[in-house]
């Protein structure tokens, strides 16, 4: 958590062009995007009806849970606080006409990339969730081919 902070803030000082600078921005409005889609969705997979059928997730006490969403919540907080750091200083670093271009690049690909940023998390997140770490998948480990005798249209109908 604290090196992500870190890099991240070490990228954002180190920024001199505003291209680099609006990367900062959009790496850090992912970070807190991502970071609370996660939150949301490990919290209803951990207490949710799908939370016997998930690998590892099925062994976890009630005290893991409560620790793991204490993480991860921690780790969205700390993303939010150094998007709202980036800002605050952003407004007294840059000239006026390099926050005006700033401004509005950025009101721009959040108009035009949010949901598609955003689409694309869930869509990460429920590929991953339904065909990787669900056991009642064909990524279930206990899986074994020679268990499975095919169906139609694979096999003739007997």
């Amino acid at each position: 958590i604290s090196m992500n902070f870190a890099l991240g803030w070490y990228q954002f000082a180190s920024a001199t062009d505003p291209s680099e600078m609006l990367m900062c921005f959009l790496n850090s409005v992912c970070d807190v995007m991502s970071g609370w889609a996660f939150l949301w969705i490990f919290t209803y997979n951990v207490f949710g009806p799908n939370q016997r059928v998930i690998y590892m997730i099925s062994e976890f006490s009630t005290r893991q849970k409560l620790e793991a969403i204490a993480m991860i919540t921690l780790n969205f907080a700390i993303n939010t606080i150094k998007l709202v750091l980036m800002f605050r200083v952003a407004a007294t670093r840059y000239d006026a006409k390099t926050r005006t271009a700033l401004r509005a690049f950025g009101l721009t690909a959040m108009r035009r990339w949010f949901w598609l940023v955003t689409w694309l998390l869930v869509s990460t997140c429920c590929a991953c969730g339904a065909c990787m770490v669900m056991m009642h998948d064909g990524m279930d480990f206990s899986f074994s081919f020679r268990q499975w005798y095919g169906t139609w249209p694979f096999v003739p109908p007997q």
